[in-house]
């Protein structure tokens, strides 16, 4: 489902939460080496920035809030030691 399928009941009054550590992944792998003058990736930064741009013009959401990963372990880690324990580090770009 995307944005323009929502009803526009739905869309008006609606809070978005953006887990933005899923959406600079995606960005990352999903579009091409993009950098700027210093050689730095910045393919995640536009992925990104047109991510939520889409999200803001298509759902014209009333709040939005953008949730990141902390660096400590979350209470699922705390709680459950095997919690993502398959994933691989993120690569330096990402960190």
């Amino acid at each position: 489902m995307t944005a323009k399928d929502l009803p526009s009941e739905y869309s008006t009054d609606a809070l978005y939460l953006v887990d933005i550590s899923s959406f600079i992944f995606r960005a990352f792998y999903a579009i091409r080496h993009l950098s700027n003058r210093k050689g730095e990736p910045t393919n995640a930064i536009y992925g990104v920035a047109t991510m939520l741009a889409r999200i803001i013009e298509e759902a014209k959401p009333k709040y939005i809030s953008i949730v990141y990963d902390s660096k400590e372990p979350s209470f699922r880690k705390l709680d459950y030691a095997e919690y993502k324990a398959n994933r691989q580090e993120a690569p330096a770009p990402q960190r």
